[in-house]
């Protein structure tokens, strides 16, 4: 069975601002709360994303604390790759997910020494990680 894609542009746009609640999440649809609330729960039963403590998100984003358990072990261990990241307990495809959004925000660099790839923490975030 293929992925769910929605057709809805207002259902797109509220996807594109989450993860948020139903309340944070309405106006960016230009429709009802009630409508809002019926279209998160058709999404929830599709399994297209996940509920926590009222807070919609889509299922291939990431828990905080494995960005947090990532950046330590990179402050601890030095240059790691995504196979040593996995032994931390960080399951594979958030891993991926973390690494390559860290690097895009310019937390990590990536060195190129053949495969698999190292990642390390940026030199300026090393020494604030030290002192905190």
């Amino acid at each position: 069975m293929p992925p769910y894609r929605p057709r809805l542009p207002e259902v797109i746009v509220m996807m594109e601002h989450m993860p948020g609640t139903d309340r944070e999440l309405q106006p960016h649809t230009g429709r009802s709360l009630l409508w809002t609330q019926q279209k998160l729960s058709a999404l929830l039963r599709r399994g297209v994303i996940t509920r926590r403590h009222d807070v919609y998100s889509m299922v291939g984003e990431f828990e905080p604390s494995y960005t947090l358990q990532i950046l330590d072990a990179l402050k601890t261990f030095g240059p790691l790759t995504r196979k040593d990241v996995e032994a931390f307990g960080v399951n594979p495809k958030s891993a991926s997910g973390i690494l390559v959004d860290l690097e895009r925000r310019g937390r990590i660099t990536v060195e190129p020494v053949g495969l698999p790839l190292r990642y390390a923490l940026v030199r300026g975030l090393e020494q604030l990680a030290a002192n905190r």
